[in-house]
């Protein structure tokens, strides 16, 4: 299970939080990382972005490549 850690932080003028270095640390955050935030009721959630491969598709060569990585992609991931 994992520990779960409660910090104290402030807002800023224009709506700005500080992560604390120790929690960005322990998440690998990194400067300009993106975030997506979810208001549930009184309570925020913050999750960090996850990339989705295929939205990087494009890097990866001609479109027979892409095609061939992304029937790759769905079958290891149904397996």
């Amino acid at each position: 299970m994992t520990e779960e850690i409660i910090v104290e932080v402030e807002m800023r003028k224009k709506g700005q939080l500080t992560i604390p270095s120790e929690i960005r640390d322990l998440l690998h955050l990194k400067d300009g990382q993106k975030f997506i935030l979810i208001v549930n009721g009184s309570e925020i959630v913050l999750f960090p972005k996850i990339i989705n491969p295929l939205d990087k598709i494009g890097l990866l060569g001609s479109e027979d490549e892409q095609f061939d990585f992304k029937e790759k992609l769905i079958y290891y991931k149904s397996r």
